[in-house]
């Protein structure tokens, strides 16, 4: 037989029972024990204080029965003998003192009805409308689960019944109660196996937990259709069964879940153990096992109210495909529990004590609503406060994504062409996010036409369904599009072309939660403030390359613009250079040595050969390294800025041909990235220009400061200003580049020079 075949016996099964309930359900529960006197009648002995409509009534124990519906009682003979109690009916005749008595049934009160009637036949219509949904998967998962939700419906169905002694709904307990545990354990073992994640079938697990199933099954039969009593020993075996295996499922689970943490898994596996713990758990430590030990125990259909989480979080798997982020959910409740357990005491206190009771209700459901009201106002107010307080503490699960956008946009400052802003991006969100789709759409909105490019290859999903490009096509702004198991988002639009990200649910299969849809809205906004900078830079060089600069004057910020331009630039150079030829080089230069070392069989010629070729290479290294510095200098790197000086002149004196001597006395200038960057580029470019041009022996440098001025006196015993005026014309980037960046400081510069007699240059700079 087909598991189609198996599901559709399953669900007539079902269907039939409920039918047969629901008549046993719709005649009136007496609610009362019987027994024969000695002369032969039959008399109430006892009347149910929390059940059945004779509470309600003038009936009293030792009332002789004399019929039920009109029909004599002695007709119930064989039935009372099985239960020991007469179950339904809307009419008794009885006789009280030698008169006769008639006693109609008051209608149902509506709290037995919504618990008997209606509570049970919504959660069975949900299950079976849940797995007319599954029936479309014909599997083995799929009979599993339908045996184990309708098994479970059907159980929690007839239990109100059984309990008051109906046979059929006895027999029904019986068969299906345990037979849910059974099913439950079976689904989760087919579904962890085809999942990869147990490896074998346990064959003898289920052939022992099978025959247990039919000893207990056995059991319940002769309890019912035989004069032997093994009613309580029957009931304790069948909680224990049940108890052990939902109990075996669950850990099972969390098993499974501890050694497949981190994986894809992990989030499946702790929401199926959430819905079986919230569901099962009630049940089990609140009424089964305190049955079992002879406790107090709680009733069955309190205990069993919980148990509509499983089709409400079954038909939201089914039906979406999708998982909610439990992790989220989970992460968050010790935060809103801080948040709310003093306002919860509060509103306890007012609503228990006596002191604040008034016997006006209205004045008193006045005052309620007001000081409710003022507790959740004052919540509120307060939460603002604590959002900002415990903003990186361990109970507010956003400050992740509050560093995440700091380190991005840290990470943002290196950014300088919009392809690298493009792909830095794509690699956060899917660091973050983790989706298995994630495109980068560009739509022309005159030609209509898409380019799509795939981050992670996924070629099969990143093909756009015409309501999906429709949407994108009709959203020009910075509101997230939430689509069923996807979001998007326009980044920018420039020249009629607007680019977008498109982004699927997680990995993990869970949908995206407030707080990732807030970080990919604020995120997006960082990156169009990025692109718009871009292109303001692109345009004003664009218009820089196109400008007539020889009839025009250099102003203050078009140089300040120059300048940064060419730092940001000699920064990524020296990131360049660093990151792939500097470490390149590096590698082979140990592989060569390490060929070196390890060789035994070269000859001497050819042993010098590569030892002169490993010289050269560590001297192109040393120059890389040198070359690095000079664009990127070492107090950029937060280091010391005196001591970068030092650094500078160190380096320069060990190359140049003169000897110099050079003294700093200045503050560390950390908080003043323009000043000391222009400092030290003006330092380097004067040891620059007096090594090429000056032929000096001797260049002194001093530097000193006092509360309003930076000084830097320059001198040299070269050939002067005059002999070497003619190299320094306006295209020459020398002493020109000093003056300007002197200039934009709004410091002076003074050259004192004579023929033959050196060259000093006397800079002072405001602080």
């Amino acid at each position: 037989m087909s598991n189609k075949r198996k599901i559709l016996f399953l669900q007539l099964l079902f269907l039939i029972a409920h039918f047969f309930l629901i008549f046993v359900m719709s005649t009136p529960y007496i609610g009362i024990d019987v027994q024969y006197n000695k002369n032969g009648k039959i008399i109430i002995s006892n009347i149910y204080e929390n059940d059945g409509w004779a509470r309600y009534t003038n009936l009293a124990i030792g009332d002789a029965i004399l019929e039920i519906d009109d029909i004599d009682v002695t007709m119930f003979n064989k039935h009372f003998k099985h239960n020991n109690c007469f179950v339904h009916g809307s009419k008794i005749k009885i006789i009280r003192n030698q008169e006769i008595h008639y006693i109609q049934a008051p209608p149902d009160s509506l709290k037995d009805t919504f618990q008997e009637i209606i509570i049970p036949s919504l959660f069975s219509l949900t299950v079976f409308i849940l797995t007319l949904f599954i029936y479309q998967q014909n599997n083995k998962v799929a009979f599993y689960l339908t045996g184990f939700l309708l098994s479970m419906s059907l159980s929690f169905f007839a239990s109100t019944e059984s309990g008051r002694g109906d046979i059929v709904s006895s027999f029904l307990i019986g068969i299906f109660f345990p037979l849910c545990s059974l099913f439950l354990i079976q689904f989760f073992h087919i579904l962890l196996f085809e999942k990869g994640i147990i490896k074998n079938k346990w064959l003898t697990f289920f052939k022992i937990n099978r025959f247990l199933y039919f000893i207990i099954i056995i059991l319940k039969l002769s309890t019912l259709f035989s004069d032997y009593n093994f009613s309580a020993i029957n009931t304790i075996l069948i909680l224990s069964y049940f108890c052990l295996n939902i109990c075996f499922s669950i850990l099972l689970l969390i098993y499974f879940y501890l050694t497949t943490k981190s994986t894809y898994h992990e989030v499946f596996l702790k929401w199926l153990i959430l819905i079986h713990v919230c569901a099962f758990i009630p049940f089990i430590f609140f009424h089964a096992v305190p049955f079992i030990f002879r406790l107090p125990y709680i009733q069955d259909d309190l205990a069993t109210f919980t148990l509509f989480i499983i089709p409400i979080g079954y038909t939201y798997i089914v039906l979406t495909n999708r998982l909610i982020d439990i992790n989220f959910i989970l992460k968050q409740i010790p935060y809103y529990t801080f948040l709310t357990f003093i306002p919860t005491v509060i509103l306890m206190i007012f609503v228990i004590s006596e002191r604040f009771y008034i016997d006006n209700i209205v004045l008193y459901s006045f005052i309620l609503f007001f000081v409710i009201l003022t507790i959740n106002i004052v919540t509120l107010f307060l939460k603002e406060k604590l959002d900002f307080l415990l903003k990186d503490s361990f109970l507010y699960q956003q400050s992740f994504f509050s560093n995440n956008l700091n380190e991005f946009s840290q990470e943002l400052a290196s950014v300088m062409k919009e392809d690298d802003l493009e792909d830095l991006l794509l690699h956060q969100i899917k660091e973050t996010l983790d989706p298995k789709v994630l495109l980068l759409i560009r739509i022309n909105y005159q030609t209509n036409e898409y380019q799509c490019f795939d981050f992670m290859q996924n070629n099969e999903e990143s093909i756009l369904a015409d309501s999906i490009k429709l949407k994108l096509r009709n959203n020009h702004s910075d509101i997230l599009i939430d689509h069923p198991n996807y979001l998007g988002i326009q980044l920018y639009e420039h020249h009629h072309i607007g680019t977008y990200i498109w982004i699927s649910k997680k990995r993990n299969n869970t949908t995206f939660n407030l707080h990732e849809k807030m970080w990919l809205i604020n995120i997006v906004k960082y990156v169009r403030l990025v692109y718009e900078n871009l292109n303001i830079v692109k345009n004003i060089i664009a218009t820089i390359e196109n400008r007539d600069t020889t009839n025009h004057q250099s102003s203050n910020t078009l140089t300040r613009f120059l300048l940064q331009l060419s730092e940001q630039e000699r920064k990524r150079l020296a990131s360049d250079l660093h990151d792939s030829a500097l470490q390149d080089q590096t590698i082979w230069y140990q592989k060569l040595d390490q060929l070196i070392q390890n060789s035994n069989t070269l000859q001497k010629g050819d042993l010098e050969t590569l030892n002169k070729i490993k010289n050269g290479l560590l001297d192109v290294i040393k120059q890389i390294r040198d070359t690095c510095s000079e664009l990127r200098p070492n107090f950029l790197l937060n280091t010391n800025f005196t001591a970068s000086l030092e650094d500078l002149c160190k380096k320069k004196q060990a190359k140049a041909s003169f000897s110099l001597r050079y003294e700093f006395q200045l503050s560390n200038y950390a908080n003043n990235h323009n000043l000391t960057v222009s400092i030290y580029r003006v330092l380097q470019e004067l040891l620059t220009n007096a090594e090429k041009h000056s032929n000096a022996t001797l260049v002194s440098i001093e530097m000193w400061e006092d509360n309003h001025f930076i000084f830097l006196d320059y001198k040299d015993n070269g050939v002067g200003m005059d002999k070497i005026s003619e190299q320094y014309n306006e295209d020459h980037i020398g002493l020109i580049g000093i003056k300007e960046r002197i200039h934009i400081l709004d410091g002076e510069i003074e050259f004192i020079t004579e023929l033959t007699q050196g060259l000093q240059i006397l800079i002072t700079i405001p602080r």
